[in-house]
C-alpha cells in the first residue's frame, strides 16, 4: 500500500513502512522499520508518527551513522529540550565526552551490539579511561555512563534510528551502596557542644543537616526569605550544587522535594543568632542583608566542598568518629525511625519521591522501632490491664 508520502509493506509476517525525506543539511534519508507484532494499521500508525517528527524538524537519521556523530547532535537536543537539569546535561556530556565516544564513537550505531556493550562496561571496570589515567572505573562511575547511552540510545529508538536499544541486553555493573556511618545521640550531642564551645558560625547548618535530615545542597541554598523564625520553620526550595567547577542554583528534581519543614526550638535560636552576626557583618560592608544563609565572612557564597571538609574538621577535633557530611542525614533518618516516626513522616520531611526509597535506604533502623513499638502497645495495654483488675476488685 502506498499513500503519497511512504509505503506500508508486508514482507513474510512482518508489517512495516518506509519512505523518504530531507534532513536539515539537505540530505536524502530512507526511514524504514517493521515489527512482528504489527498489524496493517499499526504500521500506519507508526509511520504517521515518524512523518510527524519530520514535520517537526527532527531529523531520523541513520543507523550507517557513527555512535560519536549521533551522541554529539543527541545530547545538544537533548539540553535544548529543557527538560534535564544544567546538572544533568554537565554529567551526560562528560560521560560522553570522557568514555562513550573515545570508545564506542567510531563505530556505526548497527554494530553497537549488546556483546560489544558488555565489554565496554568491562574495559571501563579494568582499563579506565584517558580522563583517569588507566586507573579502573568505579561500578557507580560506571553505572552512570550506561544510564547514558541507554537514554541515548532510547531516542535513538524513538527517532526510528535503530529498531531496538542493544543497552537492554547489556547489564552495567552491579553497585554496592557505601555502607552509612551515624552518629548516636551522644555523639551528635558532643558535636553540638562543641560548636556551641568554639562559637562555630555555621552551626545551625549542621543542626539542619543532623536533626532535620538537609541534604548538603538544600544547606547550602537556603535563604533567609526560606526562613520562618517566629513560625519555626524553612522551606526547601533550591539547593546550591557544583557543575563543572562552578556553583550554581537549582530546583529540587521532584515535588517532594520541594518542602516545608517545622524546626526544633534550639536549631530556630541557632539560625537566629547567625543572623543576627551576618547583619553586623552586612553593616560593617555597607550592604543591606545576606541573602543566603550560608556565607563566608565576606558574605560571599560558602564554597561546597569547603562546608564539607568543615564538618569532618570539627568532627576531629571534637574527637568524634569522621563520618561524611551526607551521613548527618542518614544519622537524622535513622534516629527519627529508630525513634518510631511513621516511615510517612520521615520520607516527606527527607523530601523522598516514594515511601519505598526512605524503606530501601533505612530499613536497618526498623527493627529498633519495631521492637519500642510492640513494647509500646504492650506497656498500654497492661497498663490497662491493671486499671482493670483493680476496679474489679474494689467491685
Amino acid at each position: 500500500m502506498t499513500n503519497n508520502r511512504g509505503t506500508i509493506t508486508k514482507r513474510n509476517v512482518s508489517w512495516g513502512y518506509s519512505f523518504a525525506y530531507t534532513d536539515d543539511h539537505g540530505h536524502r534519508r530512507w526511514a524504514r522499520k517493521s515489527n512482528k507484532k504489527w498489524k496493517q494499521k499499526d504500521a500506519q500508525q507508526a509511520m504517521t508518527e515518524a512523518l510527524a517528527k519530520v514535520d517537526a524538524g527532527h531529523a531520523l537519521g541513520t543507523a550507517k551513522g557513527t555512535v560519536g556523530d549521533f551522541l554529539r547532535e543527541w545530547i545538544i537536543t537533548y539540553e535544548k529540550s529543557g527538560i534535564p537539569k544544567a546538572s544533568t546535561v554537565a554529567n551526560r556530556q562528560n560521560n560522553i565526552n570522557y568514555y562513550l565516544i573515545p570508545f564506542l564513537g567510531d563505530l556505526k550505531l548497527a554494530e553497537l551490539t549488546p556483546a560489544r556493550i558488555q565489554r565496554f562496561y568491562a574495559e571501563l571496570l579494568t582499563e579506565g579511561s584517558h580522563k583517569h589515567k588507566g586507573e579502573p572505573l568505579s561500578p557507580k562511575t560506571v553505572t552512570h555512563v550506561a544510564g547514558t547511552l541507554q537514554r541515548a540510545l532510547n531516542d535513538a529508538v524513538d527517532l526510528d534510528i535503530i529498531m531496538r536499544n542493544p543497552c537492554e541486553k547489556a547489564r552495567p555493573p552491579k553497585v554496592t551502596r557505601p555502607e552509612m556511618q551515624i552518629w548516636d545521640d551522644d555523639q551528635i550531642a558532643r558535636f553540638i557542644t562543641y560548636c556551641t564551645e568554639i562559637n562555630e558560625p555555621l552551626l545551625a547548618l549542621y543542626r539542619l543537616a543532623l536533626l532535620h535530615g538537609l541534604r548538603r545542597g538544600e544547606l547550602l541554598g537556603l535563604r533567609w526569605s526560606d526562613v520562618d523564625l517566629l513560625g519555626h520553620s524553612i522551606a526547601i526550595s533550591q539547593s546550591r550544587i557544583m557543575v563543572n567547577n562552578a556553583s550554581r542554583i537549582e530546583t529540587p528534581k521532584t515535588n517532594a522535594g520541594r518542602r516545608s519543614l517545622a524546626i526544633d526550638a534550639g536549631t530556630i535560636n541557632a539560625l537566629a543568632r547567625l543572623k543576627d552576626a551576618q547583619e553586623v557583618t552586612a553593616r560593617l560592608l555597607g550592604v543591606s542583608e545576606f541573602a543566603l544563609v550560608s556565607t563566608m565572612p565576606d558574605g560571599e557564597p560558602k564554597n561546597v566542598a569547603g562546608f564539607s571538609k568543615r564538618f569532618r574538621t570539627i568532627a576531629k577535633m571534637a574527637g568524634l568518629p569522621v563520618i561524611r557530611l551526607h551521613d548527618a542525614r542518614h544519622t537524622s533518618a535513622t534516629k527519627m525511625l529508630s525513634d518510631g516516626i511513621p516511615v510517612q513522616v520521615v520520607s516527606a520531611r527527607l523530601g523522598h519521591n516514594k515511601t519505598s526509597v526512605t524503606l530501601d535506604v533505612y530499613a536497618h533502623a526498623l527493627p529498633k522501632a519495631d521492637r519500642d513499638t510492640a513494647n509500646l502497645i504492650g506497656n498500654s495495654i497492661d497498663e490497662a490491664i491493671k486499671r482493670s483488675a483493680l476496679t474489679s476488685k474494689n467491685d
